[in-house]
């Protein structure tokens, strides 16, 4: 088993992005663990620019 497991790795890596899928994050996790820094400061500005009073919220916020 632990031969095909690592077979099917080897076999993917080159489309693993090694971060976490943002639908895929448990308690205590941040936004954080699932974007890389650019695309999470572009997050964060866009959620600054079009709800500037945090009327949308999420389980895992962007800015928090």
């Amino acid at each position: 088993m632990t031969a095909r497991r690592t077979a099917l790795v080897d076999a993917v890596s080159g489309q693993i992005s090694g971060s976490k899928p943002y639908t895929f994050l448990t308690p205590g996790e941040t936004a954080s663990a699932a974007f890389d820094s650019a695309p999470l400061t572009r997050l964060r500005e866009i959620k600054r620019a079009r709800d500037p009073r945090g009327v949308i919220r999420a389980n895992y916020p962007v800015l928090g």
